[in-house]
């Protein structure tokens, strides 16, 4: 489902990512990646990762936790639609440059 609806976002690319799950791009740069059904990792400028912390809206990176880096663990279509708006979140970001 998230692939899907990501797809539909203007110039986003999937790609195969280096550990065996997916990656979605703008403009040549990342919005984020899915380890597949279970866990999206989302990339965001430090500040935006740090308030989305405290509001306990993600978790840590779940393999480098100090980083812009964050985790969502997907478990139900709630999650799912949690994740797309995390994703759209960067795309918007990306898609200004």
């Amino acid at each position: 489902m998230i692939r899907k609806e990501l797809l539909k976002w203007d110039n986003v690319t999937v790609h195969e990512h280096q550990f065996g799950s997916i990656v979605f791009r703008v403009g040549g740069e990342e919005i984020g990646h899915l380890h597949g059904d279970i866990m999206a990792d989302i990339h965001l400028p430090a500040k935006m990762i740090k308030k989305l912390l405290s509001e306990g809206r993600v978790s840590p990176h779940h393999i480098v936790p100090q980083s812009d880096w964050a985790s969502y663990e997907i478990r139900d279509a709630d999650d799912v639609a949690r994740v797309i708006e995390l994703l759209r979140m960067q795309y918007e970001r990306l898609a200004k440059k």
